[in-house]
């Protein structure tokens, strides 16, 4: 999981550790179905937008709101459902904000717009936004088609430490050469001397 209590984060506008609520709710990367479950159609397209504007995409990146970063989010507050509020009180804060300064849907206005209501919404409701944020970049760098941009960009294989390798069958000589180093003296005193 991405949260860590040493972020400072920990307690809600509704008094809930929810770092304590998402590690209960460990989604793993293949088990986010097509359909919603917890949010509704207006929601998952609010919260698909919030998304792409957290990440908007540029060529090859996809944005945010192009994967299946609602679906994550759903599949989150099913399984923590304390956090809920916290989530239903944000997209209805963003929707409230968008219509009342800039007249429109926030899936409709444009994005300085936006932008500026999620940085209202980020003093306003810190926790939520933090959740939400948090939870949109653990979709986002869990994705098979940002790993493929990761790996080809930078050649790091992100699932390497957790998949393996194989290692090169065993050669003597390599371990004779480990071994004759391991005996021979340290070249550093100790300290104080």
């Amino acid at each position: 999981m991405a949260f860590d209590k040493g972020t400072g984060y920990a307690a809600s506008e509704t008094g809930v550790d929810i770092y304590s609520e998402l590690a209960t709710a460990y989604v793993p990367p293949d088990d986010v179905p097509s359909e919603c479950v917890i949010l509704d159609k207006h929601q998952q397209e609010l919260m698909q937008t919030w998304a792409s504007t957290i990440i908007p995409g540029a060529s090859p990146w996809p944005a945010a709101g192009d994967i299946d970063s609602v679906g994550y989010i759903d599949q989150n507050l099913s399984r923590a459902p304390r956090l809920r509020p916290l989530v239903f009180g944000l997209v209805a804060g963003a929707e409230a904000a968008a219509m009342s300064e800039y007249g429109g849907s926030f899936t409709e206005v444009p994005m300085a717009d936006r932008v500026a209501v999620m940085k209202a919404l980020e003093k306003e409701r810190p926790t939520a936004f933090r959740l939400v944020m948090e939870l949109i970049y653990e979709a986002y760098y869990r994705d098979p088609s940002v790993l493929k941009i990761v790996e080809l960009q930078t050649g790091f294989r992100t699932r390497l430490a957790v998949d393996g390798f194989a290692t090169p069958k065993y050669d003597s000589e390599v371990m004779t050469l480990l071994a004759e180093m391991g005996e021979k003296p340290s070249l550093v005193r100790e300290a104080g001397k």
